[in-house]
């Protein structure tokens, strides 16, 4: 009964407290024995009905009255507590409502004890949470039982529950008595206890120990969300119950007075009183039915009166009852100001109304609840006991700094609380950023959330709506508010929370947002509590505790593994120490037993439970005794390590492009944390452990809290903000608030600062350090996770990506038509239902075993059940091992990771030559294999042999490094092979020049080995030239020298920042008092030298550093320094750099995104195999320093660049993107036609490349591609691409005829020889040796092994492998080059190194060599920035610098320019001349077509080309053809239009059939018809357009095939519906054949050149199959003619002494002959004393003048002053004039007269010969008059002697057959030298002159089909005598060098020439009639 205890009041606003003394048997008050009223005398007890009035005898100070008190009792349902009502007159007033109070025991307990306590910030009352009818459910995380308690009141009996329990265990068994109240309730520390103690027996579940159940009622901080009554110990009927709930807290923060609730005083804001009506109708609400007479009207106000008389008139009636039929009014509440807000619920209560049939005084109480948008009303939720309940939504009662639902959801007994994720404005945190799945680019929006509360206003935030809790950014919507607290979903365990009452959305609608939430477990981790020689202690009563944690306590007197230990003067374990902890709901608990015995009759052992609970604050914290009952020890630990981690920020948004972040790097417990070193002090490596998103997963030594931790420092840094977006694709993460750092006597924390940049597609790599200064760690991280966040859209739905490894698990190939089936429990189970799945690895499960796990529910008793759970092993899912393609030996570095491939690019692809045989290979390298159908898993090899897959081993070890260099990777364990071994793969990678391929070398037993020479296995060479910097990893330079000669200014704040790039700034910039340069210069106002020029440039971890040093001193110990950090930005061209922060050292930081810091490093395999021996290798085409140019439209301003498998090669200044593997310029614009995505594929007999992802088309909707078409032609060593078709500005097709799209195979031939057919024979007899080669093992040198080449060695054993480096096996040699006895040979090749020469040792690396005839040869021009255009004179040339010291001036090195001047013609590259030696440059002018601008000129079907001067007629094509394809054929007439009218006159029409319908399509008309011609195809393109729909358009492209005859057309590949290509290959688009005509050999130089005509052909005939042709020419002899002199017609010949006077030859004469083939005749007037016929008016002054005949046309050929006479047995006179070559505008005309001693013919003629080529006219003259300069007659074969000369063209026979070899073999129409392999004849044309040793050749004819027509027949030429030895000269060098691309010129044909220092201009050079003679050859 209340009289039994000591009861007390406050009087809040004056701070007095009061305790009562109600009767004699009540405790006393704190005055003393007597007070009853602390602390006045208890004189007198006056009852009167429900009020008791204490008089006291002592007076009240001033006045006359003593001491009163006066406590008025009312009806209340529980205990109660007395309440200070007001003092008055010395009189003090209390109220109490009590169930005492009551006229019945309707509300009477079976026990109650008082349930309030006092504490320092006043008065706690737990009255409001007592049940006067059931209980509250204990979350005990046990299904099988319920437990149920009340407060400080006994359950009333309707649980089953004995009566008078206060809880109450409901079991299967029954109701059990678990405790009542016996003490009322307390206040210890900050907590309110009270507990429960059980009378009588204790069940059997209690192990004889007494029930008892201790609550603990805990005030949550700062108005967080509570929680249920929660279990947190039950063991031995011991039960601790944990209630974290608002009511604990002190009454005045949960109650109010005045309507209102302030933040200051409630941590809320709320004002009702805007709801208080003044003169208005009141608020009223129904009970029932409106209009039923039993129903009643209330009729209410909120914090003032009620606006009606119903109830009386007394002012403080805020709540009236009137039943409707009038009878009955009551006054149902007073207004006493109670407002209160606990736990989410705000009420209004008004007490005191009249009076029910119980006593109690009825009540009214006001629910609001917030609904932003409702002015609502009451509405009646109903009665109990005469309390009246109204719900109100209102906006007043929205909570305006906090929510008021709660974050928790309730399902039965499980428990879900969401408010971890809730931020407030006082965690200093932002908003939750989404990731928008599906971003709209014309309308990006980003999205910000927060968890059961508003938006926070900060940051990108700021401005949504103030009350939204989902808000858009971009229109600022708002897209919910919470209204409502989460639920549970019906289905799975999902949490679903709605934010409602968003922005108007259509048709009125308000938006509403669904949040799921999806359960992701996460684990928690006490070992840091863990203490592994120590203890906790606390002492408690008379008994000390040691205490560890999942480990024993070492104290002295603890007995051993004791993990919790007792102790006065003995000593108990009570229990031993495990780790085994348990989990619920935020409770861990670990329990030790098997402790020692304790003293009752069982002896039962002791044990101890550890309750671990979270506080956020309380860091490792400590334990708490509980209570001991007898052998059961109860502990209470609060710890921060066992509150969940709040999530950190992990997602950002780029503010300006809206790209997101996700940064979900954070490492599982079971994974570990990331690991860095710090190798840079030897001495002291330093180790640090990093985490993302999550602090570190525990490590001994390190702060629980921190992201990162060294070793030595617990915290690096703790996780404050989220990711911070440096530029796109780059972020960086700042850890702070690190332990506590000293930095040059300066308190300051260590801080970590994470760089992390986007690294798509690789492996997973960790953090790299940087730099540790200033108490600050940096480290850079190349990720996947910096990249931006893109969706795509994938229709393969069965495959999943591991974002930290890029590893794809792909599932595809499990699926099945008929499922998989298992048998389990009597049932069949087909997983074509649904059921759960689990994926396990087993790696000998192929494809994979299908097992059930777990079966719940049967629904169909003999076949299927839906709540299954199965397990399916399968290879498919195991996780590659990692492996480091990164390896050292020997001092080398070696890094093979480009050769990895990910699962977006193609596997590598092996050659494999052995044809024959039906298989195919697929191998990677430090990685699984990509996605191939027939292998499944992570593999590293796999092998598809006869139509079957078999897995060829796993990637298990890392790559090894061989003696030799040769590097070797094992995979292991595949399938099975044979009985007992398992396949496996051994690849052999070789250091090479080039990317190369794989390629099958032999089966070893069961191991498949390939050889793989490439680049990539090279060792890594640093290098550090002049502001460029090698990246060691790829080998890839970077070259910054194009940023140079600027100056870059950046301003921050007051300064600006001056930088110069490797060299110095300019000198009226920043200026120094000397003449040293500044790099680096900050200005405010006055300039401040930072640092000198002496810079660093180096290159670490993907960043490039330039480091300027020196500069100026700075807080008098520093000296200035400069950072600038280059880092990869493809779209940056160069960028520019950016400040970022000055350092205490005096460090300043630059950043600079740019795309020269980036790496192209997209490459695909470059090999195809069609699995029927058939193998295709294009990696000869990958080029590596620079990039194909393609040929494209004549005339045409744009540039198109490829690269063959892989990425373009990054070029100075361009703006190509690096990924882009094709790109085309079109004036400054470029644009990405496509990157690499996949390897080649083949289509018919073209091997196809396509590239894809390039820039977006015109239309918004595609993406660039370009597919390129490599067609097999063996004549095409050396060709580049050409542009046939482009579809609406977005898909490119181009042409590649190459012999590098010719099948390999295999090719064996004797005599150690062998012959690439493509290109080069092999010979390797010269490396016979007698006795062989020794070779030491290089293993085990004791051991060696003999080795001969192409001969045997005396002994034979066991095969091995050796490898043997030679000159002889290198392909594409240049030629040497030698000109005279004495002069010095050069050799050059044009943008790319020398070719190995044979016998001629040039510098490595050098371009332009010169070999002089008494020394080594020296390089003369190595380096080049490329081809340039003087702008002046409009030239290309090249420059190239060497390192070779220049003779004449050494202060100086040799440089060499190359000047290209056009020369047009047919098919001509022209050959280099040696100009000059000046100042140390060598000056070479290499006259060539290549350089010639390119124009072409349509009229009808003719095609004019201006570079070839050349027309090409088609019309012989124009008859109609067709081409059939499938279900369609094509009908082409080229010129016209095909005959069916249905094809509109259409060119090309495509017809197709089905059934009776035809259907006809329009390719393009010929009105709409262009050509051009295509030099690199020697091909003319026709494009038609005009056609239907697309439009449809067509291209032909005409290919020259002199064998091909008329030719007809065929379908290539379609790239497109809208385009088709056809390849027409005829001898009718041939254009004439030219070739180079002279050579140089053993310093001498032959120039056939002159016998080239262009009046006549050379003709001969002769009947018979062979010839063998003896000729003797002074043609074919060394150009070196003596010059003499001529003065008035005599000529003196200093050797010799010889004058001679030429008399009337030196006077006029006339030549004739020469008739055109077009009918024009001209003749010759010829004088060499200068023309002075005055009728031939325009030849005065001229020594040859040119008429034609019938016309008034009248040139000079020859002009008198320039004449120049040369003798070398013979007299030939050079006449050169100023007539301009109508042919070519760059040449003059001139004229050569060759005299020739004849004593028969007189005075003789003058005959005209021919016309040369290069417009060089040619004249004979036979006389006796210069028989006195010949001394010798010449020798000829058989030893007779004979005059050479031939007189006119009597002598018919020589003559014609002469003319006629001429005509077949020199530089003419011959058919026997378009074939490539043909081109060698030419050159088999050697020194010739040398008498008696003549060069024999024999020709035979060679039928070309089986008809062998006289058409149809070729000249094979054979070398009956071997000429002497030089190098053959041709086009077959390798493609790398290059193309000279400066302007629009083609210069494909640049290749490795050599050349001679010339004395003679070409044109100067003597001609001489060849003399020939036919024998009949004797040859088979």
């Amino acid at each position: 009964v209340p009289g039994s205890y000591k009861w007390e009041a406050i009087d809040q606003d004056n701070s007095v407290g009061y305790s009562l003394k109600l009767c004699e048997s009540s405790p006393s008050t704190s005055c003393g024995q007597g007070a009853a009223v602390c602390s006045h005398e208890l004189s007198q007890i006056k009852v009167t009905g429900y009020v008791v009035d204490f008089n006291t005898t002592e007076k009240c100070p001033g006045s006359s009255n003593n001491f009163q008190a006066s406590i008025s009792f009312q009806c209340g349902k529980t205990m109660g507590t007395p309440e200070f009502v007001a003092a008055a007159q010395c009189v003090h007033y209390f109220e109490w409502r009590t169930y005492l109070a009551c006229k019945k025991d309707t509300f009477k307990p079976h026990k109650e004890v008082p349930c309030y306590a006092f504490g320092p910030k006043g008065k706690h009352d737990l009255n409001p949470l007592i049940k006067v009818t059931s209980g509250y459910l204990v979350d005990d995380g046990d299904d099988n039982i319920d437990f149920y308690i009340n407060i400080c009141r006994s359950l009333l009996p309707d649980k089953s529950c004995p009566q008078g329990s206060a809880a109450c265990l409901i079991t299967s068994q029954g109701a059990f008595d678990m405790g009542s109240p016996t003490t009322q309730l307390e206040l210890l520390s900050n907590d309110l206890r009270i507990q429960y103690v059980a009378v009588g027996p204790p069940p059997d579940m209690c192990n004889q120990h007494a029930p008892t159940v201790t609550i603990t009622f805990i005030c949550p901080s700062n108005r967080n969300s509570g929680s249920p009554p929660k279990m947190i110990a039950e063991t031995n009927c011991r039960y601790e119950v944990e209630w974290v709930t608002e009511y604990a807290c002190h009454r005045d923060y949960l109650e109010s007075h005045n309507c209102k609730l302030t933040s200051e005083r409630h941590d809320i804001s709320i004002d009702l009183s805007p709801l208080t009506m003044g003169t208005d109708t009141p608020y009223h609400a129904f009970s029932g039915q409106k209009d039923s007479p039993e129903s009643y009207n209330f009729y209410l106000n909120v914090c003032g009166r009620v606006q009606t008389d119903e109830c009386g008139t007394d002012g403080f009636i805020s709540s009236c009852q009137v039943k409707t039929s009038g009878d009955i009014r009551k006054v149902a509440g007073r207004y006493q100001n109670q407002t209160l807000y606990s736990d989410g619920d705000l009420t209004l209560i008004y007490p005191d109304g009249t009076k029910c049939s119980t006593g109690f005084q009825r009540m009214t109480m006001i629910n609001f609840e917030c609904n932003e948008n409702i002015h609502g009303n009451p509405v009646y939720a109903g009665e109990t006991d005469c309390t009246y309940y109204f719900d109100w939504e209102t906006p007043y009662a929205c909570v305006k700094e906090k929510e008021d639902l709660l974050c928790s959801v309730l399902d039965g007994k499980k428990h879900y609380d969401l408010s971890p994720l809730t931020r407030f404005p006082s965690d200093a945190a932002d908003n939750w950023e989404v990731v928008d799945a599906k971003p709209a680019d014309a309308d990006p929006k980003r999205f910000y959330l927060n968890v059961c509360h508003k938006i926070i206003q900060t940051a990108g935030a700021s401005g949504c709506p103030e009350d939204a809790a989902i808000c858009a950014k971009n229109k600022t919507i708002s897209l919910g508010n919470f209204l409502s607290s989460p639920q549970k979903t019906q289905i799975g365990n999902d949490i679903r929370l709605i934010y409602t009452n968003g922005d108007i959305c259509s048709h009125n609608t308000r938006i509403q947002t669904i949040l799921t939430l999806k359960c992701k477990p996460f684990s928690f981790d006490l070992s840091p509590l863990t203490k592994p020689n120590g203890y906790y202690n606390l002492t408690s009563g008379n008994y000390d505790y040691y205490i560890n944690v999942c480990g024993p306590v070492t104290a002295a007197t603890c007995p051993l593994k004791a993990g919790a230990c007792q102790s006065d003067k003995s000593s108990w374990s009570l229990g031993e120490a495990n780790s085994h902890l348990s989990y619920y709901n935020g409770l861990i608990q670990l329990t030790y037993s098997n402790g020692s015995q304790y003293n009752n009759k069982q002896h039962t052992l002791r044990s101890t439970l550890i309750s671990f609970l979270c506080d956020p604050q309380a860091g490792v914290g400590k334990p708490d005794f509980q209570a001991e009952d007898d052998y059961t020890y109860n502990f209470r630990w609060y710890t921060s390590y066992a509150c969940p981690e709040r999530p950190h920020k992990c997602l950002v948004t780029d503010p300006k492009t809206l790209h997101q972040y996700d940064l979900s790097l954070s490492r599982s417990s079971a994974s570990g944390n990331w690991l860095e070193m710090d190798l840079t002090d030897p001495a002291s490596r330093k180790k640090y452990y990093i985490n993302v998103c999550r602090p570190i997963n525990p490590v001994q030594g390190c702060d629980r809290h921190a992201s990162v931790c060294q070793m030595k420092v617990s915290n690096m840094g703790v996780s404050k903000r989220g990711p911070i977006i440096e530029g796109p694709d780059r972020l960086r993460l700042e850890f702070t608030e690190g332990s506590e750092c000293i930095s040059d006597g300066v308190k300051l924390n260590y801080t970590t600062h994470i760089h992390l940049v986007c690294s798509r597609g690789t492996v997973a790599k960790g953090p790299r350090f940087m730099i540790f200064q200033n108490c600050t760690a940096k480290f850079n991280w190349e990720t996947r996770a910096a990249c931006a966040i893109k969706t795509t859209t994938n229709t393969n739905t069965c495959s999943i990506v591991d974002p930290n490894t890029g590893f794809e698990f792909n599932l595809q190939s499990l699926a099945s038509k008929t499922g998989y089936k298992t048998k389990a429990n009597g049932k069949d189970f087909l997983t074509r239902d649904t059921f759960i799945i689990n994926f396990v690895c087993n790696r000998s499960s192929h494809p994979g075993k299908l097992t059930l796990v777990q079966e719940n529910l049967s629904s169909i008793s003999d076949r299927t059940v839906r709540d299954a759970m199965f397990e399916f092993a399968t290879p498919l899912v195991c996780v590659p091992a990692p492996v480091s393609c990164r390896i050292s030996s020997e001092g080398n570095e070696y890094d093979l990771s480009h050769l990895a491939r990910d699962n977006e690019d193609s596997p590598w692809i092996p050659i494999d030559a052995d044809g024959g045989k039906s298989r195919k290979f697929y191998i990677n390298v430090c990685r699984p294999l990509p996605s191939v159908k027939d292998c499944p898993g992570p593999l590293g090899a796999c092998g598809v042999l006869d139509g079957t897959g078999h897995n060829l081993g796993y990637i298990q070890s890392s790559p090894q490094v061989a003696e030799d260099g040769s590097i070797s990777i094992v995979y292991q364990n595949g399938d099975k092979c044979g009985e007992s071994s398992q396949y496996s793969t051994r690849i052999i990678f070789q250091c090479d020049d080039r990317p190369g391929s794989p390629m099958f070398d032999r089966t070893d037993g069961c191991e498949h080995v390939f050889v793989w020479r490439t680049s990539e296995a090279c060792p890594i060479k640093k290098s550090q030239v002049d502001c460029r910097v090698q990246d060691p990893q790829s080998g890839y330079e970077f070259n910054l020298n194009s940023l140079k000669g600027t100056d870059y200014s950046i301003v921050n704040g007051k300064y600006t920042y001056f930088l110069s790039i490797c060299g110095g700034i300019r000198k009226e910039v920043c200026a120094t008092s000397n003449d040293v340069a500044v790099s680096s210069c900050q200005v405010d106002g006055s300039s401040h030298k930072i640092a000198l020029e002496s810079h660093n440039l180096i290159y670490v971890d993907g960043q490039i550093i330039l480091n300027y040093t020196n500069g100026e001193t700075c807080h008098k110990i520093y000296q200035r320094t400069t950072e600038v950090y280059f880092s990869c930005d493809p779209s940056k061209h160069p960028g520019e750099p950016q400040f970022v922060n000055e350092t205490p050292d005096c460090t300043y930081m630059f950043t600079w995104p740019t795309s020269l810091a980036c790496i192209p490093v997209k490459t695909t395999s470059c090999s195809y195999s069609d699995g029927q021996g058939h193998s295709y290798d294009l990696s000869s085409l990958a080029m590596d320093t620079q990039n194909w140019v393609a040929e494209h439209r004549t005339g045409g301003s744009e540039r198109f660049y490829i690269n063959v498998c892989r990425s373009l090669v990054q070029q100075g200044s361009w703006k190509c993107p690096s990924s882009a593997a094709s790109c085309m310029k079109s004036e400054d614009q470029y644009v990405s036609l496509g990157q690499v995505v996949s390897a080649p594929t083949m289509d018919g007999n073209i091997l196809k490349l396509h590239y894809a992802n390039g820039q977006t088309c015109r239309d918004g909707k595609r993406q660039s591609s370009t597919t390129i078409n490599l067609q097999c032609d063996k004549d095409r060593v050396d060709s580049r691409p050409s542009l046939i078709s482009v579809i609406e500005d977005c898909e490119y097709t181009f042409h590649w005829l190459t012999a590098v799209a010719c099948p390999l195979n295999t090719t064996q031939q004797e005599g150690c020889k062998v012959t690439n057919p493509s290109t080069y024979q092999f010979d390797l007899n010269s490396l016979t040796k007698a006795g062989g080669y020794t070779v030491r093992d290089s293993k085990d040198h004791n051991k060696s092994f003999q080795v001969n080449v192409c001969a045997d060695i005396s002994s034979a054993g066991c095969t091995h492998y050796f490898s043997f480096h030679t000159s002889l096996v290198c392909d594409h040699l240049d030629d040497a080059v030698d000109q005279s006895d004495t002069s010095p040979d050069f050799y050059i090749n044009v943008c790319r190194p020398l070719n190995p020469i044979p016998d001629v040792s040039c510098p490595t690396g050098a371009a332009v060599c010169m070999d002089p005839d008494n020394g080594p040869p020296i390089d003369i021009g190595q380096e080049t920035i490329g081809p340039q255009i003087n702008n002046a004179t409009d030239e290309v040339f090249i420059t190239y610098s060497s390192g070779t010291v220049c003779a004449s001036d050494p202060s100086k090195n040799y440089t060499s320019t190359i000047i290209f001047t056009c020369q047009s013609g047919l098919e001509l590259q022209g050959s280099p001349q040696m100009l000059r030696l000046q100042d140390c440059v060598y000056l070479f002018e290499w006259t060539t077509p290549l350089v010639c601008p390119d124009s072409t000129n349509t009229s009808g079907c003719r095609l004019t080309d201006s570079q070839l001067q050349f027309t090409f007629d088609l019309s012989a094509l124009s008859d109609e053809v067709q081409v059939s394809s499938g279900p369609s054929t094509y009908y082409i007439s080229a010129c016209g239009s095909v005959k069916d009218e249905a094809c509109k006159k259409s060119s090309v029409c495509e017809v197709s059939s089905s059934g009776l319908t035809k259907t006809t399509t329009s390719f393009g008309i010929s009105k709409v018809m262009t050509m051009d011609f295509k030099h690199e195809e020697q091909a003319i393109l026709t494009q038609y357009g005009g056609g239907d729909i697309c439009p449809q358009q067509s291209s032909i492209l005409f290919i020259c095939d002199p064998s091909a005859g008329r030719g007809s057309p065929q379908l290539l590949p379609k790239a497109d519906d809208c385009a088709v290509t056809f390849e027409w290959r005829s001898s009718l688009v041939c254009p004439p054949k030219k070739m180079e005509c002279k050579l140089v050999s053993s310093h001498q130089t032959f120039d056939l050149r002159g016998l080239s005509s262009l009046t006549e052909p050379w003709k001969f005939r002769y009947k018979g199959d062979e010839f063998v042709i003896g000729w003797e020419t002074r043609s074919a002899c060394a150009v070196k003619q003596q010059e003499v002199k001529m003065e008035n017609g005599t000529i003196h010949v200093p050797e010799t002494g010889v004058r001679l006077s030429l008399g009337a030859l030196y006077f006029h004469h006339q030549a004739s002959g020469d008739i055109r083939s077009n009918g024009d005749r001209y003749i010759y007037h010829i004088q060499l004393s200068g023309i002075t016929n005055s009728s031939l008016q325009n030849c005065l002054g001229a020594n040859i003048c040119q008429v034609k005949l019938n016309a008034a046309y009248r040139r000079k050929i020859g002009s008198s002053s320039k004449a120049k006479y040369y003798v070398k047995g013979n007299l030939d006179v050079m006449v050169p004039s100023e007539s301009q070559c109508g042919r070519e505008k760059t040449k003059m005309v001139s004229s050569t007269i060759m005299f020739h001693c004849t004593p028969s013919a007189g005075m003789g003629i003058p005959e005209f010969m021919l016309e040369t080529d290069e417009c060089q006219y040619l004249f004979v003259w036979h006389t006796d008059a210069i028989c006195g300069l010949t001394v010798d007659a010449q020798t000829f074969d058989g030893g007779t002697t004979e005059a050479p000369s031939l007189s006119g063209r009597s002598r018919a026979v020589a003559v014609v057959l002469s003319l006629m070899l001429i005509g077949l073999t020199v530089c003419l129409l011959g058919l026997v030298l378009y074939k490539r392999e043909r081109e060698l004849v030419i050159q088999k044309m050697a020194s010739c002159c040398r008498r008696g040793n003549q060069v024999s050749y024999k020709y035979s004819k060679v039928n070309m089909d089986d008809d062998g027509g006289e058409e149809e027949m070729e000249w094979l030429m054979e070398d009956l005598e071997a000429p002497l030895t030089f190098a053959s000269h041709r086009r077959g060098n390798h493609h790398g060098n290059g193309h000279i691309t400066t302007k629009h010129v083609n210069t494909d044909g640049l290749h490795s020439f050599s050349l001679d220092e010339q004395d003679d201009d070409s044109e100067d050079e003597v001609l001489n009639v060849p003399g020939v003679r036919v024998v009949k050859s004797n040859a088979p």
